[in-house]
């Protein structure tokens, strides 16, 4: 029996890039720069920035969970 190795066909290299409000125009928009065959873009982005764009090429979003959120508390008045 003999088994494919799909290896060979995975991208060796992986682009890591940030994706977030504050990040300057320049940077934000490397994640819409085309990237070779031979390497996988990994976008690290916050939840506005997931639900605000489409990246061409993304074929899985993992979603951690995690949020900014403000608190106020009605005792103190703080938010």
């Amino acid at each position: 029996v003999q088994t494919q190795n799909h290896d060979d066909k995975l991208p060796k290299r992986v682009r890591i890039l940030p994706l977030y409000s504050m990040l300057s125009v320049e940077e934000q928009a490397k994640v819409f720069a085309p990237v070779p065959d031979d390497e996988r873009l990994i976008v690290i982005a916050t939840n506005i920035a997931e639900t605000s764009i489409t990246i061409p090429g993304i074929s899985y979003v993992v979603d951690s969970g995690r949020q900014k959120c403000r608190n106020y508390n009605a005792g103190t008045g703080v938010a």
